[in-house]
């Protein structure tokens, strides 16, 4: 049985590990040529014989260096890692990459403020591509030196398969392979220890992948691959553990089902179980608790150590104080809520946000995640709904894991309709420097939307450039099909027509078998300019990820879009304060089915809690 160390209090973990060393001494011992000994190379340097003049006979003598430990990732045991950006260097201002924290080296200097951060600390994680294209040699030396002072694992992040041919589809992520190798003989020349290396999504994007163009290989041709890739990274590095980052995202079916198949391919190709399975969340994804959950199980019943990846990507934050609140939610909506016990945890970004890492004891530096998800979790107790005449009420308490009253906190209620009922969802960001138009696309069953029995209603589609008004032609659908063509082979059924509430809709229904797309009418956009796009849709359960709706940016072809799928959104209520009791109460909507969201966000000292009830049929 799993024993989640997570809840165990810092003080049993506290290894009072501190950051002591720097680059001036491995420079020094390397003759600033920055290179040393490979690692795992016991074969002594070779010497040049010079005459000189003879010392004094007060001069000091010379001592060795002490070799520096080696940490050890081990599988088996409960990890919690860290993997921030760094900043992206100056002489690449317009590199296409994220710009990452600015104080990253900053973890590597003596006496760093993250003392707390580093005594839960069991593996620190860097992509390939941040070795590539960011970190010079001697910041390599600096974190490696630093991370093997304190006793944390270095953990890369690679690509493993062979870039494709491009006449038989796209090098999308995941192929790397050959240019990841050559990092890693990079890393070893200059004597860096890498304890494990994570895999990042071979099933997923050599698999799994519907997006157009996508290889869509075979298992076995897959499993080929990886298995070259790790025999040749362990030439490298003889004693480096390989797992693997597989994703679950929206649009991807029979997750748990590929997950399952690629454990059981993974070990009758390579010869032994996967030393450890990580997953990449979609958090778009409306039952991504349940189906981690069920992923989870999937690994345990395999003996695969399993984690998750948890960040606050693809929730629309705008700041580093909204990116860490959000993956602390989903901490917590895994782990409090969902029962979820991953043995590794990984808290780790690969987007500008958050700005900063340090120090550890501020709420709003990414370092704080560390002890605070070794910290007291309270939670919702005696959550419950209650009719008072023609109103009801959701009422509960806040208390802690001794069940005594937190008082003072904020309690936030929403509803996400559970009758099909329309909601709106939003995304912002800036019009690319290369888009002069764009246009609204609308799919069903394809381009990364899900497949099954599908009946959505939209009812407005709006694109504005802040301070505009909305410039897709007939968003509303007043004018009907005009400005909204659509086609598939075999194609679902399209229709436009009154929506019930003095609007107009179109609405898509279409089978398992069955595509849609509608390509709507081309509008100037404004390079620069920071935007909105919002769309209410509304359906069944069955319905949800089978339609995503995109705004696709084009100069004279596309040249990216962001997609809205069909998940019902979340309604705000309002908030109110756990009184001197822990209590609350807040009145919720008279009609309709839906489920009652209470979300505390806590502070410093008080985890997350989101709590959900159902009210209505």
């Amino acid at each position: 049985m799993r024993v989640h160390w997570g809840r165990r209090s810092v003080s049993e973990r506290n290894r009072g590990l501190v950051l002591i060393v720097m680059l001036a001494t491995v420079a020094a011992a390397c003759s600033g040529s920055g290179s040393g000994p490979a690692d795992g190379d016991t074969t002594a340097a070779p010497t040049t014989s010079v005459v000189t003049e003879a010392p004094p006979a007060t001069a000091p003598p010379t001592t060795a260096e002490p070799e520096l430990p080696r940490p050890v990732f081990d599988p088996a045991a409960d990890h919690l890692m860290l993997a921030p950006v760094p900043p992206r260097p100056a002489d690449k201002p317009d590199f296409p990459t994220p710009d990452g924290s600015a104080d990253y080296m900053a973890l590597f200097e003596p006496g760093a403020p993250w003392e707390n951060a580093l005594g839960v600390l069991t593996g620190f994680k860097v992509h390939s591509w941040m070795i590539r294209h960011y970190l010079t040699d001697d910041e390599l030396l600096t974190i490696d030196r630093s991370l093997r002072n304190a006793g944390v694992p270095l953990i890369i992040e690679a690509e493993p398969l062979d870039p494709p041919n491009p006449d038989e589809c796209n090098h999308s992520e995941s192929f790397e392979g050959p240019y990841e190798l050559e990092n890693l003989q990079r890393l070893r020349d200059l004597g860096v220890h890498v304890a494990a290396i994570a895999i990042e999504q071979p099933h997923t994007y050599g698999v799994l992948s519907r997006e157009p163009g996508a290889c869509q290989y075979t298992l076995e041709r897959t499993l080929g691959e990886v298995g070259e890739w790790i025999a040749d990274a362990k030439r490298i590095y003889p004693d480096v553990v390989v797992g693997s980052i597989e994703g679950l995202w929206l649009g991807y079916e029979g997750h748990p089902e590929n997950y399952a198949a690629w454990l059981d391919g993974f070990e009758e190709a390579i010869g032994e179980p996967l030393p450890f399975i990580h997953v990449d969340v979609d958090w778009r994804r409306s039952d991504w608790v349940e189906v981690v959950r069920q992923i989870e199980d999937v690994a345990d019943a395999r003996g695969v150590p399993f984690g998750v990846l948890y960040n606050g990507t693809l929730g629309g934050a705008d700041d580093s104080a909204e990116w860490l609140q959000l993956t602390a939610e989903r901490i917590a909506a895994y782990e409090s809520v969902g029962g979820g016990t991953p043995q590794h945890v990984s808290v780790q970004s690969w987007v500008d946000l958050p700005d900063r890492l340090l120090p550890d004891d501020d709420i709003g530096a990414f370092t704080h995640l560390l002890p605070r998800y070794t910290g007291v979790r309270a939670d919702v107790a005696d959550l419950s709904i209650e009719p008072d005449g023609d109103t009801s009420f959701v009422t509960g308490r806040i208390v802690d894991p001794s069940g005594a009253p937190v008082p003072g906190q904020t309690v936030s209620i929403g509803v996400v309709p559970t009758d099909g009922a329309p909601t709106t969802s939003r995304i912002t960001g800036v019009v690319p420097d290369f888009a002069t138009e764009a246009l609204v696309l609308v799919r069903v069953h394809t381009e990364g939307a899900s497949v099954g029995d599908t009946d959505v209603r939209i009812l407005d589609i709006g694109f504005a450039e802040v301070g505009g008004e909305n410039l897709v032609p007939n968003g509303a659908f007043a004018a009907g099909a005009n400005s909204w063509p659509w086609y598939g082979d075999p194609v679902g059924e399209v229709t436009f027509g009154a929506d019930g509430q003095g609007g107009r809709q179109m609405r898509v229904v279409a089978g398992p078998g069955e595509v849609i797309f509608v390509d709507g009418a081309q509008f100037p956009v404004t390079a620069g300019a920071e935007y909105e796009f919002a769309v209410t849709m509304g359906g069944p359960d069955m319905s949800i990820g089978n339609v995503g709706v995109a705004i696709a940016f084009v100069a004279e072809v596309e040249g990216a879009r962001e997609t809205i799928f069909f998940v019902p959104a979340e309604v705000d209520l309002g908030s109110t304060e756990s009184g001197d009791d822990g209590s609350f109460r807040l009145e919720l909507p008279a009609d309709g089915a839906y489920e009652v969201v209470v979300s505390v966000a806590g502070d410093a000292m008080t985890w997350p809690i989101t709590r959900r009830i159902a009210l209505g049929g």
